[in-house]
């Protein structure tokens, strides 16, 4: 039966019983997305059957098997329905932090946001503790891709992207960043649940969803251009910051010194927007709703972040360009 409504009647049924069948045989068969087709089927012709062994032509088999392919369906698709509702939730916690920190509220305490005053649990050297942050995500990932039988191209390639992306901050955090100070262990925690928790979810969408894309080269080789021009853009950047500070030793009689050259001549963090292109680009590859989520949380960080970062310059820093934007050259 192709349809999955048909019921077969019993030997002794009515003559009217056995035309049921025949009245639904224009009946549409029920179709699930992906592997799940015919689960979902056979989900269908099951209800429909029992219905007609247990009353030939009752009427209640089309609902009792449109009532079970519904279920089916709700099961069947819980991974798509969970990529979705991931999506709502990491852009909506993306705006509420991208708020905290343009408003001043509150700024991931470190850099020259660090507040001596909320040190509750104490203070690490900033290095250790962004180490830790960072190479925490980098384990989610190695856990997730090693556990998972990656036999896929867009896995390796989505593997070799993340790898990539975190043993870049791990090496720059080990020799390239100039830290002042210390950083207290609450914000340690912060960062390190923050990156844990995006890179888990991440992790599970690429691997454990599928879309008829994954196969596509275009989606997944075409945005590689615009990674590699956010992380060469975001190392440059970084490179002429650590350059402000050659020693990494805090000096209160030297002034804040104003970072020139590349972008920073037209906006105030040059660093940030090359990361949002990096994170834009990996989530075309990845082309799943929590990677986008993933992309809009960033998004709204380190835009609220440059927003409050130039308001900080433009107090603290004498002789800072007023006509720097904050994220955007020429727009904001």
């Amino acid at each position: 039966m192709d349809d999955g409504w048909a019921a077969t009647p019993a030997p002794d049924a009515a003559p009217a019983a056995a035309a049921a069948p025949a009245a639904n045989e224009d009946r549409p068969a029920v179709v699930f997305h992906h592997h799940h087709n015919h689960l979902g089927a056979a989900a269908g012709a099951d209800a429909s059957g029992s219905g007609g062994a247990g009353g030939g032509g009752d009427r209640s088999a089309p609902a009792v098997a449109a009532a079970s392919s519904m279920i089916a369906s709700t099961i069947f698709n819980a991974d798509e329905r969970w990529d979705v509702l991931m999506f709502s939730i990491i852009s909506a916690v993306g705006l509420v932090v991208g708020y905290l920190e343009a408003s001043g509220i509150f700024n991931a305490p470190y850099s020259k946001f660090r507040r001596e005053r909320i040190a509750t649990w104490g203070y690490v050297p900033t290095r250790w503790g962004m180490l830790v942050a960072e190479m925490s995500a980098l384990s989610v990932v190695l856990f997730f891709y090693l556990c998972y039988a990656v036999q896929e191209p867009y896995h390796s390639i989505t593997f070799i992207i993340y790898t990539v992306i975190y043993t870049k901050r791990i090496l720059e955090i080990l020799f390239l960043h100039r830290y002042s100070g210390p950083v207290t262990v609450s914000c340690v925690v912060y960062l390190w649940a923050t990156n844990v928790t995006l890179t888990a979810a991440a992790c599970s969408s690429i691997l454990f969803t599928h879309q008829n894309d994954d196969s596509n080269w275009n989606v997944l080789v075409l945005p590689i251009p615009l990674i590699a021009f956010g992380l060469i853009g975001n190392h440059y950047h970084h490179i002429l910051l650590a350059q402000l500070r050659r020693t990494g030793k805090v000096n209160p009689h030297r002034p804040y010194r104003i970072p020139r050259g590349g972008l920073f001549y037209q906006t105030s963090c040059p660093h940030y927007l090359m990361e949002v292109f990096v994170w834009l680009g990996f989530s075309i590859v990845v082309h799943r709703p929590t990677m986008y989520g993933i992309f809009v949380f960033t998004l709204c960080k380190l835009a609220g972040r440059a927003f409050q970062s130039r308001r900080w310059y433009l107090a603290n820093v004498r002789g800072y360009p007023n006509d720097r934007k904050c994220l955007v050259p020429f727009l904001f």
